[in-house]
């Protein structure tokens, strides 16, 4: 009994420190993926996607028409496009990185017009004419630097939620008149098109917003983002006549997402 009861101590004595040791694998992964985590600096992504709202706006136009002032309202609502984005940022401190992201952004709109033309042989006897008129272009570009911060939601898949300032560049068209017919007497008159002359300023404004991405390894992978920017700029053609939009809007995209 004695020889038996050294034999068992024996063998758990042996044994015990061996399951005090964690399993190498199970832990050893995670513990790898987090040191891979903290080893990348440098972020890279590169969407193709689509802005699901851009500022419509309204635009008043005066204009000399038969000794007389014609004036008409443009209404144009809100509409969506195609969109492209590219980002990067750099790990700076633990998990904040600094960076810089650029998108751009294309839209067709139509537009309401009600405008009000003077007789061509009476004075005070301006006619109503309105009507739809299509093919508004807007085309904007931004430039942001981002602040972001990086969270990671398992081994292969992390968010980054980033903010920052953002600078727009715009090509949009601008009415200027309406076109129209009218035959004798010329009491009324139709609508035929809306002229219009392509403006391009520039504004600053912000941007917010958040990406995901799912890595395959620790260099490349795939992801999405949502985004929400805003800026405002006035638009004035060669006569004079501003038109107040608002730039940006929210943003979905997704595609490829790099790490080095």
């Amino acid at each position: 009994m004695a020889a038996a009861a050294g034999v068992t101590a024996c063998a758990l004595g042996m044994a015990l420190p061996a399951l005090a040791q964690p399993p190498s694998t199970p832990e050893g992964a995670p513990a790898a993926a987090a040191k891979a985590r903290r080893a990348t600096k440098l972020f890279v992504s590169g969407d193709g996607g689509y802005q699901t709202s851009s500022a419509g706006f309204t635009s008043q136009v005066t204009y000399p028409l038969y000794a007389e002032n014609a004036t008409s309202t443009v209404s144009a609502p809100d509409a969506g496009g195609p969109a492209v984005a590219v980002r990067g940022g750099y790990r700076v401190w633990r998990n904040l990185c600094v960076g810089a992201g650029v998108t751009g952004f294309w839209s067709t709109r139509s537009a309401d017009v009600a405008a009000s033309l003077p007789h061509p042989f009476f004075f005070n006897r301006a006619r109503s004419v309105d009507g739809t008129s299509s093919g508004l272009k807007r085309d904007e570009t931004m430039a942001a630097i981002e602040v972001s911060w990086l969270v990671p939601i398992s081994r292969r898949m992390d968010l980054q939620i980033f903010a920052g300032p953002a600078f727009f560049k715009v090509k949009a068209d601008v009415p200027t008149s309406v076109q129209f017919t009218e035959t004798y007497p010329y009491d009324t008159a139709t609508l035929t098109s809306l002229e219009t002359a392509s403006v391009t300023d520039s504004a600053t404004g912000f941007t917010v917003g958040a990406d995901v991405a799912f890595m395959f390894n620790p260099s490349i992978g795939v992801g999405g983002h949502v985004r929400f920017s805003r800026a405002s700029v006035t638009l004035s053609t060669s006569g004079g006549q501003p038109t107040t939009i608002d730039l940006g809007g929210p943003q979905v995209g997704g595609g490829l997402r790099f790490r080095f």
